[in-house]
């Protein structure tokens, strides 16, 4: 299953430019309408580096307009930083973790990620 949710998660770097990196998810398309109703918790996870000041979700298209501050941060570091997200987002699409709440799964998702944040 994590194979195939890895699939639909690749992530493509559409344009880098100092200060703005767009990068989409070409088989968004796929995914289910109720994605729509957790992207807010995407939003939130990219605004979580220093350096960034902007995140633009098209939900119509699934790209991903992220704006920084290049003298804080480079596209490089935001493009590992999304993989970090995604792969923290698939460590929480288990059967055990079924059992959790939404809101028990987003503290969860934050404690890892205020830690992961720093690696970057």
């Amino acid at each position: 299953m994590n194979l195939l949710l890895r699939h639909y998660l690749r992530v493509e770097v559409e344009s880098d430019l100092p200060g703005r990196l767009r990068v989409c998810y070409p088989a968004y398309p796929k995914f289910p309408p109720e994605v729509k109703d957790y992207l807010h918790y995407v939003k939130e996870a990219l605004m979580m580096p220093k350096g960034v000041t902007e995140v633009r979700l098209n939900e119509r298209i699934g790209s991903i307009l992220i704006c920084y501050d290049p003298a804080k941060m480079s596209g490089e570091r935001l493009l590992n930083w999304v993989r970090i997200l995604t792969e923290t987002g698939l460590s929480f699409a288990s059967d055990e973790n079924l059992r959790m709440t939404e809101t028990e799964i987003e503290r969860a998702a934050r404690a890892i990620l205020e830690k992961r944040v720093r690696e970057i």
